[in-house]
This record gives structure tokens, sequence and C-alpha cells, in this order.
């Protein structure tokens, strides 16, 4: 199991913005991260499992 840090922590509101920052469509990618939080869609996921979900969901990273 990955360590904490590298776990994408739903229950945080900064980790939920800063994730949504990296993208050109930011809000919508902080909307669409709050529904899969709580559908529990992306529970324990890593943040390089998170990006690549997002990347493959038609978002566009920007950093």
């Amino acid at each position: 199991m990955p360590s904490d840090h590298a776990l994408f922590n739903c229950s945080q509101d900064h980790e939920i913005n800063y994730v949504a920052s990296l993208y050109l469509e930011h809000q919508k990618v902080r909307e669409y991260l709050k529904e899969k939080c709580a559908d529990g869609t992306i529970s324990h996921w890593t943040h390089k499992k998170l990006y690549e979900h997002l990347e493959s969901q038609g978002f566009t990273k920007i950093k």
C-alpha cells in the first residue's frame, strides 16, 4: 500500500483545490473530484492514478 502522502485525500478541500488547479478546466475538475469523492470512486487512489484517470476523462493538465 502506498504511503499516506502518495494518496489523494478526499476529506481535505486543499487537496481537491490543488489537484483542480493543475488542470485547464479547474472548476469542472473540482466538481468532478467532489462527485467522485462522494460516491467513493476515487477513495484510496494515488495521485498518479488520479491524474491518469482525469486525463483519460479528457481534462488537460497544465503543470
